[in-house]
């Protein structure tokens, strides 16, 4: 009876017990066996836990490469719609003026519009009514790109002092950021000026 009882539990540890008759040799010869598989179970089962542990690190290590490699790739997503959106933008914005008149370019992170077709008067900043319709263009522009910021520059020809034409010019586009205020209802800090005089000449 006890062999058949340590028959089936030596099955479990694929291991065959011998029995030669002699019951305590054999008893002591089965639980030794017994141990010894145990042990050995215990043994591999630390090992494998140990590689489970190494390939749970390696997934974990995946994935975290795989989640950068995903963002990243979002990033470049959301980056290229929103270079398409602006080009799309610039270009709406091109079409509403002649060459004459302005031209559009983006230069790093800005929107340049730069005007042609708006002039003054020899040694004055007053916006003639004809370049009222030009300003409205202007503004609708603006509106369209809905930038954070918005700046008027103002330039000047060769004629003259330099600290004259710096003056002048900073009037002249300061008159252009009076008149865009007026007329578009915003913060005065939305739309800044700057005069260059001839320093910074446009031609």
């Amino acid at each position: 009876m006890f062999e058949e009882i340590l028959a089936d539990i030596s099955m479990e540890f694929n291991y065959e017990p011998k029995f030669n008759n002699d019951i305590v040799n054999d008893f002591k010869d089965a639980k030794d066996d017994i141990v010894l598989s145990l042990k050995n179970l215990k043994e591999e089962n630390l090992e494998l836990k140990s590689e489970v542990n190494a390939l749970q690190n390696q997934i974990d290590e995946m994935q975290g490469k795989l989640d950068n490699l995903q963002s990243e790739q979002q990033k470049v997503a959301n980056e290229l719609k929103a270079k398409k959106e602006l080009e799309a933008k610039i270009k709406a914005i091109e079409d509403q003026f002649d060459r004459s008149e302005a031209l559009v370019f983006h230069s790093e992170n800005k929107v340049i519009l730069r005007l042609y077709g708006l002039s003054f008067k020899s040694g004055k900043s007053d916006i003639l009514p004809k370049y009222f319709q030009l300003l409205t263009r202007v503004q609708n522009a603006i509106r369209k790109l809905s930038p954070e910021l918005v700046v008027v520059e103002g330039h000047t020809d060769a004629i003259g002092n330099d600290a004259y034409n710096l003056n002048l010019s900073r009037l002249r586009a300061n008159s252009v950021r009076s008149y865009l205020l007026a007329n578009m209802g915003v913060e005065e800090s939305f739309i800044l000026a700057e005069g260059f005089g001839k320093a910074k000449p446009v031609a």
